[in-house]
């Protein structure tokens, strides 16, 4: 399996590799995490040349850390650059130019599938053919929210699941299409609600599957949506994002379960679908108010 992950993260390790060139300490990844749509990488990147190379994927790169250096520009002449931590760098997928750094830089890189912003666009009405135009020194508090939340996740090796981390990549698309292609998401009156009878199919699903890594293409095919359009007619229908319905079902079974004597916590946690105890007891306390440990006793059952 880990073998399957790695060969299907390989083209998006190829760009994150393009855009990284020379010497670095990888500090997290994605590697194996088997997400679909966007890879990410955060590295620590040393001063030394980097030669032209070439991206098969788009790239959001969030600076963290002070980062100066050239870059070449027009007329095959060398300008400078400086990021200061928060600043962000969209790159097209294709060639990415020579640069010269000057200092270390700390960067979380994410390569998107071009298949992935190019399904969001056609849910949005967008053209079919589009020129994603680079920009650098954004400030996008959106933007880099999105890529804070999906290394987070890396750092927990996946801990809320494949539902959770393919959200945030379509949010991550959409976004980088917003801003480097121009399209405007859809207007609030353009987020219909799914009908009654394919909702519930859904929720059925949900329901029947809570012990399961459900991902979004399994979900949103139930419905016979797109990915994209699932996003948002579900939550235009039920006020929440589908990994908080999720987790919420989650935590009800798990309530549940609770109330029986003969079933322990790192058992209940498996069976309702948390990556471990420690996962669920942060995720019931954060939504029930109390731990699971806590929340047994007040029904006076002994573990």
């Amino acid at each position: 399996m880990v073998e399957k992950l790695e060969e299907r993260s390989a083209p998006a390790l190829a760009a994150i590799n393009a855009f990284v060139r020379g010497s670095s300490v990888r500090l997290c990844s994605s590697n194996k995490l088997g997400w679909d749509g966007v890879y990410l990488e955060h590295h620590r990147m040393f001063p030394i040349e980097r030669n032209h190379s070439v991206s098969t994927h788009h790239l959001v790169v969030l600076f963290t850390s002070v980062s100066r250096g050239e870059m070449s520009g027009k007329h095959a002449r060398f300008v400078p650059y400086s990021f200061s931590p928060g600043d962000m760098k969209l790159y097209s997928a294709g060639p990415l130019g020579e640069c010269r750094p000057l200092t270390d830089a700390t960067t979380i890189s994410c390569a998107l599938d071009p298949k992935l912003v190019s399904e969001v666009g056609d849910d949005l009405g967008a053209p079919s053919t589009v020129e994603f135009r680079p920009i650098a020194n954004l400030r996008d508090d959106s933007l880099q929210g999105i890529v804070k939340l999906l290394a987070a996740e890396a750092n927990s090796q996946g801990a809320s699941g494949k539902l959770y981390a393919d959200h945030l990549a379509h949010a991550l698309a959409l976004r980088f299409r917003q801003l480097s292609g121009g399209v405007r998401g859809p207007k609030p009156s353009q987020s219909w609600k799914m009908p009654t009878r394919i909702l519930q199919r859904v929720l059925d699903r949900m329901r029947a599957d809570l012990a399961t890594n459900l991902d979004l293409h399994t979900i949103a095919a139930e419905s016979g949506y797109s990915r994209t359009h699932f996003l948002r007619t579900f939550r235009a229908s039920t006020g929440y994002s589908p990994h908080q319905w999720l987790t919420h079902l989650r935590i009800e079974e798990a309530m549940t379960l609770l109330q029986k004597a003969s079933n322990s916590l790192i058992d209940i946690a498996l069976d309702c679908g948390f990556s471990s105890h420690g996962h669920f007891s942060t995720t019931f306390r954060r939504i029930v108010g109390v731990t699971p440990r806590e929340y047994r006793r007040n029904y006076g059952l002994i573990l």
